[in-house]
């Protein structure tokens, strides 16, 4: 089974769950596998964006990084490893530092990185673009796009 990584902002977005739940029932139910980020955390999230934000707004630079360390970033990049690709969104208005890290991390492991997003095609950052394996204006246009995959398989 073909298990796509979803990717993109967490920490500074109110909607980071939605699109993950509705893609990972579209993913399941045409054959294809999700890890979703968010199931590590197991419904705790917010308490550690908001564990996050007391580290930074206390200055307790180190104990964020040791935190960000073990709690977010290795177990995500164990995720993409056991991935076969990433499907990535990120909206024009995203502060997406970790997103941008994990595109990096599963380029770098040759994965197929598809990005949906909403940022117009002239105010692309080429890094975005030079990871991306295809990018989609919307999230009806992967759909289509998997499902072809799909029947093509």
């Amino acid at each position: 089974m073909i298990r796509f990584y979803l990717a993109g902002s967490i920490q500074f977005t109110e909607s980071y769950m939605d699109w993950r739940i509705d893609m990972t029932k579209f993913l399941e139910a045409n054959g294809f596998g999700a890890y979703n980020p968010l199931t590590k955390y197991s419904g705790k999230s917010e308490q550690y964006k908001d564990r996050v934000k007391k580290f930074l707004a206390a200055n307790q630079i180190d104990l964020c990084r040791n935190f960000t360390r073990t709690i977010i970033i290795a177990p995500d990049y164990n995720y993409i490893d056991k991935s076969d690709g990433l499907i990535v969104y990120i909206k024009k208005e995203d502060r997406v530092f970790g997103t941008i890290a994990e595109m990096s991390y599963a380029y770098r492991t040759g994965k197929p990185i598809f990005l949906v997003t909403d940022i117009p095609v002239i105010e692309y950052s080429a890094w975005m673009v030079g990871m991306s394996t295809k990018i989609f204006r919307n999230f009806t246009e992967l759909k289509r796009y998997l499902k072809k995959a799909l029947v093509m398989r």
